[in-house]
């Protein structure tokens, strides 16, 4: 069956009447259940009727209560999320959910939940000069490692949640990766080495294997203070990587394998379904070579406005993503995004996830409508 699912945050849910959003997500739109993201950083967010046109100001946090016991093997403790006009609890919605006969996918980012590399800084990354985000855990750390796999587990176990949604599972990490890349080896080349880490936890463990990590940094150093061809081609994958930079492919071995067991453990841990969000530029090569596409129950592909056919999927239960403020950007585009939810279904994909209710605007939802019930007229959704 083709499901459908909205992608939305926690302020989207009101306290004093959760199941408002839900009757029209549901009743309105038909969509089959919803992801709530449920670890936001700090920023400003586009809110939903009846606030639509404001911004919701978030502090940044986890949107609901850990149980404590699921988290005694790591330092890190949760942040709660603080924003401008509250939410309902998550227990609130999944009971509002359960009510509506909803699923509940629950997203998290495995390496940028809440603000918890700026409350425990020795956890976060730090690039080659020792700089360190203020966004990113590293999740070479065994206790990042520890609170991500107690995290996962814990929310598995409440009841509604159909699904666990890890994105940034990436072998970089900082800042570097947020913008798409250009198809530019030496931009791809230049923002891969930026965003490779060097905090004690890497570097201990490069120790270990065997690494010597004052040769990483001199290759990398050396790296950057070389110009590069204009038609130079940036290394695409761990082995790519061994064979060019021999030290650095070393270390980007050992960090692939670090973040594949995080990634195992995660799903030995969940007790429901675990799907990863699909990177994007250099990563994606070294991410299906870190993580077979047959470990996840399935993979978040996106699928963008400027792809004229919708992207192979990478395994049997693999949901398209389309980030409606790209896709909805002008009148013409509704039916562009009516067709290529069509598209996805012919591909062979188990659903599309719309990013995300605060991006809808005006009659946009009735594009929504109308993309749902095309599906569902040419049979490819009940």
């Amino acid at each position: 069956m083709f499901k459908t699912c909205v992608r939305t945050y926690p302020w989207d849910f009101p306290a004093a009447a959760p199941g408002d959003v839900l009757d029209v997500i549901r009743g309105s739109w038909g969509a089959d259940e919803i992801t709530l993201r449920i670890g936001v950083p700090a920023g400003c967010f586009p809110r939903t009727a009846p606030d639509r046109g404001t911004f919701e100001t978030a502090e940044g946090g986890i949107a609901f209560t850990p149980q404590t016991r699921r988290h005694p093997r790591s330092r890190l403790r949760a942040l709660p999320l603080r924003c401008h006009s509250g939410f309902a609890t998550f227990e609130a919605v999944l009971e509002a959910c359960r009510d509506r006969d909803i699923g509940v996918r629950v997203h998290l980012s495995a390496s940028r939940t809440g603000r918890l590399a700026d409350a425990h800084a020795d956890h976060a990354c730090r690039d080659s000069t020792g700089s360190r985000s203020g966004q990113s855990l590293c999740l070479a750390s065994e206790d990042a490692q520890a609170f991500l796999v107690a995290l996962v587990e814990d929310l598995s176990t409440r009841e509604g949640v159909t699904a666990i949604e890890l994105a940034d599972v990436v072998i970089r990490c900082g800042e570097y990766w947020t913008e798409p890349l250009r198809d530019n080896g030496r931009q791809v080349h230049t923002t891969t080495l930026l965003g490779l880490c060097f905090c004690e936890s890497c570097l201990q463990q490069a120790a270990g294997a065997g690494i010597d990590p004052d040769a990483v940094t001199g290759e990398l150093n050396r790296k950057f203070a070389t110009p590069l061809p204009p038609s130079f081609a940036a290394p695409r994958s761990c082995a790519d990587w061994e064979r060019s930079h021999p030290a650095l492919g070393a270390y980007f071995r050992l960090r692939a394998e670090r973040i594949q067991g995080v990634v195992r453990e995660c799903i030995r841990a969940s007790a429901a379904p675990v799907f990863l969000e699909r990177a994007g530029d250099a990563d994606e090569a070294i991410q299906h070579e870190m993580i077979p596409s047959s470990l996840p129950a399935g993979w978040i592909i996106e699928c963008s406005p400027e792809s004229e056919n919708a992207p192979a999927s990478a395994a049997a239960d693999a949901y398209c993503r389309f980030r409606l403020a790209r896709w909805l950007s002008d009148a013409a585009s509704g039916d562009a995004l009516v067709y290529a939810c069509k598209r996805c279904a012919d591909e062979g994909y188990a659903g599309a996830e719309f990013d995300a209710l605060g991006d809808l605007h005006g009659d946009d939802g009735q594009i929504l409508r109308r993309a749902i019930r095309f599906a569902r007229r040419t049979g490819l959704a009940d």
